[in-house]
């Protein structure tokens, strides 16, 4: 009987501890209240992140910039959006939160590489690649059904694009193209972001990420048809062209 109350006593205090995935000695990443508790050393950024997303419990959505960059940090509960901001440096991010104020997602905007012309001479290595610009982080006020998926009245532009081609709710999607493409005619340096972040809607390189994507592609026909910025309608006029030659 005094071994089972003491299974039961040990059961109850690890329930309380915070949630954590250690990777190795000297490897820990813990998460609770919405802080991050990070003790690694020498550990690629991708891992790092991938353990975070193990520890929270959350979806990482996009790539690292330097995803295999080594990483040695020392964090003590730290708030979860300091922390990352210090893991990311430039590189922005979003965090969405489920109703019950646990965390949801990591959102991540990579940068994109436009392929380059086939050759067959030698070449000199590419330039680094160039940090994504902060702009995607600027925050846009949202309202509606949009606002009740966020439980929020603002969010980050990266969330809400995210929103606009991912969420399983239609009348969400909708309404977070409708905001992000508000938002593209009427910012130019937010507008410039993002066309140097997303490739320049390069026709071939959009067609083949969206192809067999239907909400990917949704967003890309209601840029064409409501964008009032020409060089949006036309690129993505371009990337439903190159849609069409490959069906």
């Amino acid at each position: 009987m005094r071994t089972l109350a003491a299974i039961v006593t040990i059961a109850v205090v690890l329930g309380a501890l915070p949630v954590a995935a250690r990777t190795a000695q000297g490897r820990d990443v813990r998460y609770a209240d919405d802080r991050l508790s990070i003790d690694v050393e020498n550990m690629p950024l991708r891992e790092v992140l991938a353990t975070i997303a193990e520890a929270s419990g959350a979806k990482l959505v996009g790539e690292p910039q330097d995803g295999e960059r080594a990483i040695t940090l020392v964090i003590e509960s730290s708030p979860a959006e300091d922390a990352l901001r210090r893991l990311l440096g430039a590189q922005p991010f979003a965090l969405r939160y489920k109703k019950d104020g646990t965390l949801k997602s990591i959102v991540l905007v990579a940068p994109s590489n436009e392929p380059a012309a086939p050759t067959v001479a030698a070449r000199p290595p590419a330039p680094a690649p160039t940090p994504v610009p902060v702009a995607l982080g600027r925050p846009l006020a949202v309202d509606g059904a949009l606002a009740a998926s966020l439980d929020a009245k603002e969010a980050p532009f990266a969330q809400v694009m995210d929103l606009a081609m991912r969420s399983d709710d239609k009348a969400v999607r909708w309404q977070a193209a409708q905001v992000t493409v508000e938002a593209l005619d009427g910012d130019a340096d937010l507008r410039e972001a993002f066309l140097k972040t997303y490739g320049n809607l390069n026709p071939q390189l959009a067609a083949g990420t969206i192809q067999h994507d239907p909400n990917g592609q949704e967003f890309v026909r209601f840029l064409a048809e409501n964008a009032r910025t020409d060089e949006l309608r036309r690129r993505a006029a371009a990337v439903i062209g190159a849609l069409s030659e490959r069906e």
